[in-house]
């Protein structure tokens, strides 16, 4: 229950600072999906029962050293063999392509995941945090418009909210900067596939879609060269004992971990391009209509009016409407008047 309330917490606008640049698909994207792939090292670990790396050793001669072989093999990474071909007596550099070297790492890699899905939002509120403040200014009018009776009052904050409207109309810099951000959020999930890609030495936007559905023709065959249960690892030992200094053996090696992470990265893949790519694209062509319609303007003004109707109520809305266009006819007059003056 608790983490259902957390939950809500970060989807509720009303908690958030600068609440109105934080959209549901930003939050999503920026968020709510980079901590579902932090915790995946975590699930993997607790779904592990035995070693990351078991190590299958029918050599007599090896078996005091079963820690350090784990260890070695773990470390360096196992290298996946076809069950089909005879295996090698050594593993040269041809063989690295084959080599699982992500064994180790997984938590680094999937922070470094959530760090670019992150990492857009940091710089984009980094350059709208001027804006970000004039937004919590009008908001706060907002409220006072719906808690305040005193027309004084009301009329005051009225003033103060039209007022930084209007200078904002002159304005374009930050609705450039929200616009690049929105196509920034959408990029990012590109980015991220391209990261995993060269992480696992495979096309990710295919491995994902193959391991989202893994019951589908002889996909879990394609996933498993990539996560396979089973391979092999070239371990060293010195055993002075027997006058050699180093001996080489190839051991073969269980790797129960990817049983559970070639089905998470199917999960992410889901997360990236099923959930959060459609609702962004969706939201993006949205918002970039609105901007481009005719008669709102493509500046500062009409980004604050958009976010505003999404976090005040209707009427709150309307008032606000209702206060600048009176605010824009008078100053209009006051020009008319001005220019008869003067002639």
């Amino acid at each position: 229950m608790e983490a259902i309330k957390r939950f809500r917490v970060v989807l509720s606008e009303k908690q958030v600072p600068g609440r109105g640049l934080r959209k549901s698909p930003d939050l999503l994207i920026t968020h709510i999906v980079p901590s579902l792939i932090l915790s995946i090292p975590f699930i993997i670990q607790l779904d592990q029962t035995g070693r990351r790396t078991m190590v299958i050793y029918p050599l007599s001669t090896v078996k005091v050293w079963l820690s350090y072989a784990e260890s070695q093999c773990w470390i360096q990474g196992p290298y996946y063999h076809p069950p089909d071909q005879p295996v090698p007596s050594i593993f040269d550099k041809s063989y690295d392509s084959q080599r699982l070297t992500y064994m180790a790492y997984l938590p680094y890699i999937f922070s470094g995941a959530a760090l670019i899905l992150y990492s857009t939002y940091f710089f984009c509120s980094l350059l709208m945090r001027p804006f970000a403040t004039r937004f919590e200014a009008v908001y706060s009018g907002c409220d006072m418009i719906v808690h305040s009776k005193d027309e004084n009052v009301l009329q005051k904050v009225k003033d103060r909210i039209t007022r930084v409207l209007l200078e904002l109309q002159a304005d374009r810099m930050h609705i450039i900067y929200f616009s690049i951000a929105r196509f920034g959020y959408i990029l990012s999930l590109f980015v991220v596939g391209a990261y995993f890609s060269y992480i696992f030495k495979t096309n990710y936007f295919v491995l994902g879609f193959r391991s989202a559905f893994f019951m589908v023709g002889d996909n879990a065959l394609k996933v498993n060269e990539r996560f396979p249960l089973k391979g092999y690892c070239s371990v060293t030992f010195r055993e002075l004992a027997n006058g050699q200094p180093k001996n080489t053996y190839i051991l073969p090696a269980l790797m129960p971990s990817n049983l559970m992470l070639s089905k998470l990265v199917g999960f992410v893949w889901i997360l990236l391009y099923v959930v959060s790519f459609p609702l962004a694209l969706t939201d993006t062509i949205y918002t970039m209509s609105y901007f481009l319609s005719k008669g709102r303007g493509f500046n500062s003004k009409s980004l604050m009016m958009f976010l505003l109707k999404d976090s005040v109520t209707p009427s709150v809305y309307e008032a606000v409407k209702a206060a600048l266009n009176m605010k824009v006819v008078e100053i209009y007059q006051m020009k008319h008047a001005l220019a008869d003056s003067q002639e």
